[in-house]
């Protein structure tokens, strides 16, 4: 499923205007690693977004859900986190954490819950 799909099956919906190849390609170097291909379909589509209770980091004029920034802050404070993951949302709660691998798994710290961010999106 496209993420723009899984994101329209939303009702209370928030989405951002979606970034540019550039912005996307300039945050990935930021953080030393690659996005996966559904992570920058989001950023592509829409940036950021919001809805079901749940904020997704993204790029956008947001910073408090700035992807790099948030990516950097939580890394600070989980040690074991692998290098090329990046949070996709921060719980606010307790330093945890949705976080995305290059492949697109899905993972609550270090657990893996889904195969993509469109079934994570899905089961908001």
């Amino acid at each position: 499923m496209k993420i723009i799909d899984a994101l329209n099956s939303k009702e209370d919906l928030i989405i951002g205007s979606g970034v540019s190849d550039l912005k996307i390609q300039e945050a990935e170097e930021s953080l030393g690693l690659s996005f996966s291909k559904d992570y920058k379909e989001y950023l592509s589509v829409a940036g950021l977004a919001m809805c079901c209770g749940h904020e997704l980091t993204g790029l956008g004029k947001s910073e408090r859900l700035d992807v790099v920034q948030v990516t950097f802050q939580m890394k600070s404070l989980h040690k074991d986190i692998p290098n090329d993951w990046y949070v996709i949302e921060n719980e606010n709660m307790d330093g945890a954490a949705m976080w995305q691998d290059v492949k697109g798994r899905v993972y609550f710290n270090t657990k893996k819950e889904f195969d993509c961010l469109a079934d994570y999106i899905l089961d908001m």
